[in-house]
């Protein structure tokens, strides 16, 4: 059984604070807190999810409700490895392989973290360009999304007016991928790097592009949930010498982030309502102050997810070793 929003609004609410109605608003915002807290503690069963992801521009973006990738592997038609994932301080280790470049010799497709928070999923590239976006629903005709960022020249562009406002325009007849030129909407200011989107709660999904109207072409920057207002995406680079073309796929044990619960249809990512109830009681008790009583109850609700996690995935005879460090030169031990 999936629970819902309501069904933890329902099961919680005489413990969120002093006893409120499932109705109340602060119950809900109470529930996502704790559920914030939950995702940052463990991997718990429902936190770690198996995806693939297309390779683009030998580069993938992790959706906004991603948070890392834990193990990937990669596969062609004559080729099947696990790769490596590489963190943003790999090059610095001490004789470790230094930098790895995309299409380089070596023989493995390992992943170099490039960070988390870009406000697009895939830069504009080498060359400044007028941004448009697009809705999938008409309704959010005439709204606008703020666009923070920086010329080719690395200065921050319209500083004086925070960025700037581009507006939203419908796909025409509601259609993905079909524009009417006419109706396109590019922003006055060219960029090359994006800093932030700001974007209203719209009806649709929006979808952010760079522009070149010469010829109308358009290449993709950002896909952002209708309830995203200050969007934020993780990156990573690929290397090897597959020759990684936009029609490869990385399949990968991903860890899910936290993403508030808005409607009572949205499912939470911790599915269980009694350590939800007890995180609630949790949360109480540190508003109170009483902080003793607080990590008791977490401690509690901490452990139900761990049952819950080995209940549902037992041990079994895997055995994983990955070294993605190096200790450099080691001195005599005397």
């Amino acid at each position: 059984m999936v629970f819902t929003a309501l069904d933890a609004k329902n099961f919680c609410a005489k413990y969120v604070a002093d006893g409120r109605d499932p109705a109340d608003p602060f119950v809900l915002q109470a529930i996502n807190e704790v559920i914030q807290i939950l995702v940052n503690e463990g991997d718990w069963k429902h936190l770690v999810q198996k995806m693939r992801f297309q390779i683009n521009n030998d580069s993938i973006s992790l959706p906004s409700y991603c948070e890392t990738i834990l193990k990937a592997y990669h596969a062609d038609d004559s080729h099947f490895q696990p790769s490596r994932i590489w963190s943003m301080g790999y090059e610095m280790l001490d004789a470790g392989p230094g930098p790895f470049m995309s299409a380089n010799d070596h023989e493995w497709v390992d992943l170099i973290d490039l960070g988390d928070n870009w406000a697009t999923m895939f830069p504009v590239g080498t060359v400044q360009r007028n941004l448009v976006a697009f809705s999938s629903s008409r309704s959010d005709e005439g709204k606008k999304i703020r666009v923070k960022g920086r010329d080719d020249h690395h200065r921050i562009v319209n500083p004086s007016g925070s960025g700037e406002e581009i507006d939203i325009v419908p796909w025409d007849h509601e259609i993905e991928g079909h524009t009417n030129p006419d109706s396109i909407k590019q922003s006055t200011f060219q960029f090359i790097e994006i800093d932030q989107v700001i974007k209203p709660v719209t009806d649709g999904y929006i979808s952010l592009y760079a522009y070149q109207s010469s010829d109308h072409a358009m290449w993709t920057l950002g896909k952002y949930h209708p309830h995203e207002t200050q969007p934020g995406f993780r990156r990573y680079k690929l290397t090897g010498r597959f020759g990684v073309t936009t029609a490869d796929s990385l399949t990968c044990l991903v860890k899910l982030r936290y993403a508030p619960l808005i409607v009572d249809t949205d499912i939470p990512i911790i599915q269980s309502l009694p350590a939800l109830r007890i995180m609630c009681q949790s949360l109480h008790a540190r508003n109170m102050g009483d902080t003793a009583d607080a990590l008791a109850k977490q401690g509690d609700a901490m452990r139900m997810l761990d049952k819950q996690l080995k209940n549902a995935h037992p041990e079994t005879n895997e055995f994983d070793v990955q070294m993605s460090t190096s200790f450099g030169d080691m001195p005599e031990i005397n």
